[in-house]
């Protein structure tokens, strides 16, 4: 099949598709979605951007060769487009690149890029998700990030903000 074949049946929906999701810490898959199925039940319950969960039933594969924990798929019956986690992608040692017209992955050890970034976030260590700042120049710190400042460090001290407890969700 060509390129824009492919390209044109992924837009018109007659190719089977997933969102590639840079929020997602695992990859939640929508059921009628063509998957590797396996008889193993997910505990995985995701936390929506509303604040809603959903909860994965069962887990599957990709159909795609990658390396574990890339090809793992928690199927949520409520998901109507499945999102591919870059988290786990990256965990499995690829990376990925967006233009404006494509999203590619790449093996993380092969691939290198010479030109400087004009944005940069960082990978959260308690969430796995990339955080990227909102203001360009930090003035004060106080103000213009988030300190995980209490005892547990799992919350801030600072009243702006609430912290959504993430042990038992993962991300969508």
């Amino acid at each position: 099949m060509s390129t824009t074949a492919l390209k044109q049946g992924i837009m018109n929906g007659s190719i089977a598709s997933a969102i590639s999701d840079t929020g997602a810490t695992s990859t939640a898959g929508a059921p009628h979605d063509p998957f590797n199925e396996t008889t193993t039940i997910s505990s995985k319950v995701f936390l929506l951007p509303t604040g809603d969960t959903a909860k994965a039933t069962k887990v599957a594969k990709l159909l795609h060769k990658v390396r574990a924990p890339a090809n793992m798929v928690d199927i949520v019956p409520s998901l109507k487009h499945t999102l591919l986690s870059g988290s786990k992608f990256a965990d499995a040692g690829y990376t990925a690149v967006y233009d404006k017209t494509e999203v590619n992955f790449y093996e993380a050890n092969t691939i290198h890029i010479t030109e400087q970034a004009v944005l940069t976030g960082y990978r959260c260590t308690r969430t796995g998700l990339w955080r990227v700042p909102l203001r360009p120049v930090i003035t004060n710190e106080n103000k213009d990030t988030l300190v995980l400042d209490s005892t547990c460090g799992h919350q801030s001290t600072n009243t702006r903000y609430k912290i959504t407890p993430t042990k038992k969700f993962e991300t969508s």
